[in-house]
């Protein structure tokens, strides 16, 4: 869909798409971070536990502030889907483009 956006409205205007794939692949992130640092339960000084607690948090906070206003993620998404829907609004609309021009209904 990136691609075929891309062709249609340009590369510029494609910038949302990769927001969001910024987006997604930093929630895959923290969730593989996560899955690794929640684990470990041996450690030889109080600083390292305390480190790991700290990364823990840090990546817990992308999951776990979905529900609030100030969720940096859910804010960028939206953001870059509200952009996306003004650059195709005519799109989806299906107005001003060739498809639609074409598939118009004759004597009616």
């Amino acid at each position: 869909m990136r691609y075929r956006f891309m062709a249609q409205f340009g590369q510029e205007k494609a910038i949302p798409l990769i927001e969001i794939r910024i987006v997604v692949n930093e929630v895959l992130s923290a969730a593989n971070t996560l899955s690794r640092l929640w684990p470990r339960d041996q450690f030889i000084t109080e600083d390292q536990w305390i480190k790991n607690q700290e990364q823990i948090s840090k990546y817990e906070a992308k999951f776990w502030s979905m529900m609030s206003e100030e969720d940096e993620l859910a804010n960028r998404v939206k953001n870059a889907v509200s952009e996306m829907e003004k650059v195709a609004r005519a799109e989806i609309e299906g107005q001003g483009t060739l498809f639609s021009f074409i598939n118009q209904r004759i004597g009616r």
